[in-house]
């Protein structure tokens, strides 16, 4: 499968060398660091056609609505905080 990846950063970086170990062909653009692409229009140009777009925010999204409803989705995670209220600038406590 062919894959483009725009950021490079620790998400973005660690995606893509476990894509490409998983034998995809992942095709680059981030502007700080050495990239298949220096511009996007150049990474879109480097993917063939048809093209689908799948931003990683919409995770984020559905993250954030099932936190706002109480409801897990089935394979979620969750985390804590082990910050004191002090450190953290807030009184509140975080609870499991």
């Amino acid at each position: 499968m062919q894959l483009g990846m725009i950021g490079l950063g620790r998400m973005g970086g660690n995606m893509t060398k476990r894509l490409e170990q998983g034998g995809h062909d992942v095709r680059t653009y981030d502007p700080g660091v050495d990239s298949t692409a220096s511009t996007l229009a150049e990474l879109r140009d480097q993917l063939d056609a048809p093209r689908r777009r799948f931003p990683v925010a919409a995770l984020r999204v559905a993250e954030v609505r099932s936190a706002a409803t109480g409801k897990r989705r089935r394979g979620a995670s969750t985390s804590s905080t082990s910050a004191s209220p002090a450190a953290s600038g807030g009184s509140r406590s975080a609870t499991a």
